[in-house]
């Protein structure tokens, strides 16, 4: 399965069949609605700043990650980078392939 840049025509390896990308999919999926933060902006006006405020105190908004919720989200983007090497290592033969980009920034806490 191959990635197709429109513009420039370029095309990549992806995965050896769509039935390894829709379980990368699958698993990568997963890690993120696990694992990801949801980030609010820091420059609020007063009431704004008041209604966050009043809504922690409500329960509604969670404290970011500890770090043992962190450790458990590395474990598991480990275990993915595993996976994906044990069922298809062209997948990531080298750090420009499409799935190489996505573990590195989900290990750099970009996605």
């Amino acid at each position: 399965m191959y990635r197709v840049d429109v513009q420039s025509g370029e095309y990549a390896v992806m995965n050896s069949s769509l039935h390894l990308f829709l379980a990368f999919l699958s698993r990568y999926t997963a890690i993120v609605e696990e694992h990801s933060k949801a980030y609010e902006p820091t420059v609020m006006t007063l009431e704004q700043a008041e209604a966050k405020l009043e809504a922690f105190r409500r329960g509604e908004i969670k404290p970011r990650l500890t770090q043992k919720e962190q450790s458990g989200k590395d474990e598991a983007v480990k275990q993915l980078r595993l996976f994906y090497t044990e069922k298809d290592p062209v997948s990531l033969l080298d750090e420009e392939t499409w799935w190489s980009v996505v573990l590195e920034q989900l290990e750099d806490e970009l996605l």
